[in-house]
């Protein structure tokens, strides 16, 4: 009987061990974003739309928890309403330490044409260690002939 009580409590022990080394995974509304040009901005629900007929840039603020790991993957929900234009989207690490731009930059993810709905688009993973501060850039283009705008609906980083 003292057998089996103690492989029941090393198997809650070993599964509670796994449970606090398991991915922490973060998903954002595309509202956490925001730009220099604000008037441009158009929110609905959680989504941040252009309204305006040119490209615009949304940066995206990411929580990093855990200080001395990586950036697994990272992803974002894109509307692309636009015939002939793309929207694009990379993620950085900046060192927070320093007075220039050192880091770490994902890949660059770019939708593949028009969709009336979001496209989801992956930027990878980076190396990113403490002193560091997590951002997310997204350029999206402006309205089409219609009138109908394109814009972010949520994003996602896997630590």
């Amino acid at each position: 009987m003292k057998r089996v009580i103690t492989l029941c409590l090393l198997a809650s022990l070993t599964l509670t061990s796994l449970s606090a080394i398991a991915a922490d995974q973060k998903m954002y509304p595309g509202t956490n974003c925001h730009t220099n040009n604000e008037q441009s901005i158009e929110y609905f629900y959680t989504r941040a739309f252009n309204a305006s007929n040119g490209y615009i840039y949304f940066d995206c603020p990411i929580v990093k928890d855990d200080l001395y790991g990586n950036v697994d993957n990272a992803w974002a929900w894109i509307m692309d309403v636009h015939p002939s234009q793309d929207a694009n989207c990379q993620y950085f690490c900046i060192n927070s330490a320093t007075n220039g731009l050192s880091g770490w930059f994902s890949n660059s993810a770019s939708t593949s044409g028009s969709s009336g709905t979001p496209q989801l688009i992956g930027m990878g993973g980076i190396h990113c260690t403490a002193n560091h501060s997590l951002s997310m850039a997204c350029r999206i283009p402006g309205r089409n002939s219609s009138y109908q705008k394109s814009g972010l609906t949520a994003y996602r980083v896997d630590e």
